[in-house]
């Protein structure tokens, strides 16, 4: 046995309570040995007792304080089940969302989804109202546990939704964003910008003009766009104290923020805050913009936007330096575990995507999709469900468990439909 380092078995006790347990049974002993008749051979015993207890007593005092805290291990995290991903346009927030669908979906958690189309009312403000159900879907819980489709952030009604959520969401640079935004979104029709050169170029000579010339239900992603999605009004597009208080606001309220230049970095932070496994953030990339639909940008061109949309480069400059701080205090293995996570993404993609295959001009010309090997696992599959199949079918789901729980509802709606058409048979003749 090593000097200075206590047996085995003892080692699973603190310090401080060995201390006390070998006191305790020193003073058992004399005592034992003061008030009984005892023989040689015990009392040698009792004499080899004591002798280890004094050792032990030693040595337990010589441990110090780190390995106490060695000792006593903390208890493994819980994995994040209550999620609120904040959605915004043109991030790699789809694939966010897609890997977040798949946690969900693998463990059986409950979706908070929109009543109409795969998104909230992106004009208002995020409330219960627009729900496609105001309660979880049947079997799956009393609460509902994910809410990640694009909305309006709104934290009272959002907590009411999902309560005791992590809050995320995802941030590009605003030049890159915007151009992003622009493209996809074919902005040069609805501004009847077509047959121009550069049409973000000729935009951004007078974009107040246009957008008040040509309302469009995207126009809100045309200026500050993120900050817009995060609850901020554009009213005050130009008030530098309205935008620092919103962005400290949302520096207390939000967990993690993602950022698409950094997204593997962003993941393993997300990992990391969710107590989740590396198998939980591998991620298909959801197609790449069309060639069709990108612009050129010029240093020139780049200051123009930065200084049309001050308040989300305020927002990204100040979650920047947040993130970095975050990565640093993730400790001396994030290096190592990126690798990690990048060797297992790389297998994971190359497993699931036939890289010899790209649907080109695909969903309305906005993309280059990626195509899905043939026999793929079920992983990829879910991997490479969107957004809006995916809404449909939990829909569809919500509803067929709902018939199966109550039946007698159905028939009972079916039977006031039977009706109506009767009486309306009845009042035709």
């Amino acid at each position: 046995m090593k000097a200075g380092k206590p047996p085995s078995h003892w080692r699973c006790l603190s310090p401080r309570l060995f201390v006390a347990l070998t006191a305790s049974a020193i003073v058992a002993y004399l005592v034992v040995l003061y008030t009984a008749e005892l023989e040689p051979r015990s009392l040698k015993v009792g004499h080899l007792i004591i002798r280890q207890s004094l050792s032990a007593l030693i040595l337990g005092s010589q441990l110090n304080s780190s390995d106490e805290e060695t000792m006593a291990t903390e208890p493994p995290c819980e994995p994040v089940h209550q999620i609120i991903f904040i959605k915004t346009h043109k991030t790699a927030s789809t694939t966010t969302n897609t890997l977040i669908q798949r946690y969900g979906m693998k463990h059986n958690l409950s979706f908070a989804l929109p009543a109409g189309n795969q998104l909230f009312n992106e004009a208002k403000l995020y409330s219960r109202s627009m729900l496609f159900r105001r309660a979880p879907q049947p079997g799956s819980g009393d609460i509902f546990n994910i809410l990640a489709n694009h909305m309006r952030y709104n934290r009272p009604e959002l907590e009411k939704t999902v309560p005791d959520a992590k809050y995320i969401t995802i941030l590009r640079h605003p030049v890159t964003k915007f151009e992003s935004t622009f493209g996809y979104y074919n902005f040069i029709k609805g501004l009847h910008l077509e047959g121009h050169v550069n049409p973000l170029e000729t935009f951004m000579k007078t974009p107040e003009t246009l957008l008040h010339k040509y309302p469009l239900s995207m126009n809100n992603q045309l200026r500050n766009g993120m900050m817009f999605t995060l609850g901020f009004d554009h009213k005050f597009d130009d008030n530098e104290t309205v935008i620092n208080k919103t962005i400290e606001r949302l520096d207390k309220e939000l967990d993690l923020v993602l950022l698409t230049e950094y997204y593997d970095e962003s993941l393993l932070l997300l990992k990391e805050l969710m107590c989740w496994e590396i198998e939980d953030i591998l991620y298909i990339p959801k197609g790449y913009r069309s060639q069709n639909r990108r612009y050129e940008m010029s240093d020139k061109l780049a200051q123009k936007i930065l200084k049309w949309n001050r308040a989300d480069e305020r927002l990204y400059d100040h979650f920047n330096r947040t993130f970095w701080r975050k990565v640093e205090e993730y400790g001396p293995n994030f290096g190592s575990d990126l690798d990690e996570f990048r060797r297992t993404q790389k297998q994971f993609y190359d497993g699931c995507v036939d890289n010899e295959k790209l649907k080109q001009n695909a969903f309305g010309g906005r993309e280059d999709a990626l195509v899905m090997k043939r026999n793929s696992s079920h992983d990829c599959e879910i991997s490479f469900m969107r957004v809006g199949k995916f809404h449909y079918k939990m829909q569809k789901e919500m509803r067929t468990r709902e018939k199966e729980r109550n039946p007698e509802s159905q028939t009972s709606v079916k039977g006031n439909i039977r009706n109506r058409i009767k009486r309306g048979i009845g009042r035709s003749l």
